[in-house]
């Protein structure tokens, strides 16, 4: 069977119509033009500028406290050793969010340690004495959550706070800490990473950091901020 129209020359319907869509695609084809371009340069844009966004670091300094955030256990280790240099007399670390299968197992009566007993655990194995280590927070979520959970529990207004965390995340807890302590002067120190580069394509943690830290800061400019699991 012959398509209709196949093998033959456009038709005066056909012409018409093509006349009629013509002005619309002169008008379409400019901005279309634009946006193709404005993709092209974004792509290269994002893919150099997300690594420059994740290196970052304040150094350290002696500090009225000294916060290490939750996610990561190299976090601690860093935090123990700022401790031990003298940045604070304390350790401030938080009670975090629990997945299912955590709070599964706990329900069950099986013994698995919790993210906060392995930060202590860490804390005391390089030499951080237990007087030392504030617990706060109760299930904290995210860096939003932490940060208003330690301003409730350490009035920190007016006070110089240290925050520890990784390398790949402390622009952003900077950001958000800064945000929730508008009273306090916030640095934020970047944990050693051997698996850091800015070219993060070429490591398979930094790429998923890269990704991960995109969406979270494109959420918190869009105004997003989780204090729960489940927001609504």
């Amino acid at each position: 069977m012959r398509l209709l129209g196949a093998g033959r020359a456009p038709g005066t319907a056909e012409l018409r119509q093509l006349k009629r869509l013509a002005p619309a695609w002169a008008k379409a084809r400019t901005p279309l033009a634009v946006l193709g371009t404005a993709v092209l340069l974004a792509v290269p844009a994002w893919v150099w500028g997300v690594g420059w966004w994740m290196d970052f670091s304040d150094e350290p300094v002696p500090s009225d406290f000294l916060v290490v955030l939750a996610g990561d256990f190299s976090r601690p280790f860093a935090g123990a050793e700022l401790y031990k240099q003298g940045v604070s007399d304390a350790v401030w670390y938080s009670k975090p969010w629990r997945p299912f299968g955590l709070e599964e197992v706990l329900r069950k009566g099986l013994k698995a340690p919790t993210e906060e007993e392995i930060d202590k655990a860490i804390f005391l194995s390089q030499g951080v004495p237990e007087g030392a280590l504030r617990l706060y927070g109760d299930l904290v979520i995210s860096t939003f959550a932490e940060a208003r959970a330690f301003k409730a529990a350490a009035k920190p207004e007016g006070k110089t706070v240290m925050v520890v965390t990784s390398r790949f995340h402390a622009r952003r807890a900077k950001l958000i800490f800064s945000t929730v302590l508008r009273d306090s002067t916030v640095r934020v120190y970047g944990a050693k990473d051997p698996d850091f580069t800015r070219r993060w394509w070429t490591s398979q943690p930094m790429a998923y950091a890269a990704i991960l830290e995109s969406c979270k800061l494109a959420y918190w400019l869009a105004g997003g901020r989780f204090l729960t699991a489940r927001q609504g």
